[in-house]
């Protein structure tokens, strides 16, 4: 895991504190950690566009996002019932989105 301290990035090994020493101008100075575990840590900063503030990052980068919303990174507002879609139309229970439904796969 890299951080950035002022303006310098410093390897932060799990468990392990890291010395900063002032530079360009920069007061900061001394040891901070222990650093976070980079596996913990990372597995909810993958996120994609770190949820749009309208879920939770869960395992695996996956957003789960909040009742209203939908989407890969819940960007999208979702229906609730067929009163919530413009002109009336079906709102998917499955997806959460309004317009027609999606096509029936192909058989196998």
């Amino acid at each position: 895991l890299v951080v950035r301290v002022g303006e310098v990035e410093v390897e932060c090994v799990d468990g392990e504190e890291v010395e900063v020493r002032a530079e360009g101008g920069s007061t900061l100075e001394g040891r901070i950690g222990p650093c976070p575990e980079a596996a913990a840590f990372c597995e909810h900063a993958m996120c994609p566009g770190m949820c749009s503030g309208r879920g939770v990052c869960g395992p695996a980068g996956a957003c789960h996002c909040y009742i209203g919303y939908a989407g890969a990174a819940c960007q999208l507002d979702a229906c609730n019932s067929q009163l919530d879609c413009p002109d009336l139309e079906s709102c998917h229970r499955v997806s959460g989105m309004c317009g027609d439904p999606p096509p029936p796969s192909p058989p196998s």
